[in-house]
């Protein structure tokens, strides 16, 4: 792509007009440019005809901090004419385009303007701006996961706002709450098994009376081994 076709003189006299100075043809020049750039190959029509109101020309000073590391990204840039340098080590001229954003909000490092240049400043839609503060939580969300998670598997609570909470405390509430409730079960269910065992002796002892009875008044003897007729149905026998 011939920079040249796309920063024309005329394309940077309609940029240079403030947004409301622009005339429709000037919006239509500039559509029919930005077509040519990669950034905005995929753009359709109505899409593309939104751009225009992001664009301004800037001119700086050799010298010149254009940005600096960990500043809020809101815009990124296109060189129509000069040198700018970023991160110290790369240089970028006309036609070039630099500073924009992938994963975040913020400027990974310095600007710093070589020499006089002229810039075509290009501002970030408001979902554009959203979608990058979105990803850069979700990189610090799992980051943060990545580094604790070989001390401790970590619990992740919603809160109101919808954030991600990890809090060592619910685990341990979380582990007392389970303890405490197997502690509760298997006191129920002894008091169960101890219950049922005391029915059980009462009835075999009434069983064994009412036997004992019956026996004496028949003439003969009760089993040698009483459990033996509690268990043996009506618990009589004969000599």
């Amino acid at each position: 792509m011939d920079e040249d076709s796309v920063f024309t003189k005329r394309f940077v006299e309609c940029v240079k007009k403030a947004v409301d100075e622009r005339t429709e043809e000037d919006v239509d020049y500039v559509c029919d440019a930005l077509k040519k750039l990669s950034e905005f190959a995929g753009y359709d029509s109505s899409r593309l005809r939104a751009v225009p109101s992001r664009l301004s020309y800037k001119e700086f000073t050799e010298d010149t901090i254009l940005y600096r590391s960990e500043e809020k990204a809101l815009c990124w840039f296109y060189v129509l004419s000069g040198t700018v340098t970023v991160a110290e080590n790369y240089i970028f001229s006309h036609g070039s385009s630099f500073g924009r954003c992938l994963n975040s909000p913020k400027r990974e490092s310095d600007c710093k303007i070589q020499q006089g240049t002229t810039l075509l400043q290009v501002e970030y839609t408001e979902e554009e701006l959203k979608s990058f503060a979105q990803r850069a939580m979700s990189k610090s969300t799992i980051t943060r996961f990545i580094a604790t998670g070989t001390e401790a598997v970590k619990m992740a609570n919603v809160g109101k706002a919808g954030s991600l909470v990890f809090d060592d405390s619910a685990i341990v509430a979380n582990k007392q709450s389970k303890e405490e409730e197997g502690r509760n079960a298997r006191s129920k269910s002894e008091e169960r098994v101890f219950s049922f065992t005391e029915e059980d002796a009462a009835r075999m002892a009434a069983r064994l009376r009412r036997e004992t009875r019956s026996n004496n008044s028949l003439g003969c003897k009760g089993p040698e081994n009483p459990a033996e007729g509690a268990v043996g149905g009506e618990g009589t026998s004969e000599e």
